[in-house]
């Protein structure tokens, strides 16, 4: 049976970022920054969210 010739890409994992794919250390140090303070704000919202499931529930 043939492959299409398209399968071959699909397969083919992605590349890892890396320098010389235009990611930097410095870049990939303030990406991660700026998801960690994201994850946070999550954290926070989701604490004061349960807090008021809390209050709605009793």
């Amino acid at each position: 049976m043939p492959v299409p010739s398209d399968a071959a890409a699909i397969a083919v994992p992605p590349t890892p970022l890396s320098a010389s794919s235009g990611l930097d250390s410095e870049t990939a140090l303030v990406i991660i920054k700026q998801q960690a303070r994201r994850i946070d704000e999550l954290e926070r919202e989701n604490e004061s969210l349960r807090g008021k499931l809390k209050t709605l529930a009793s």
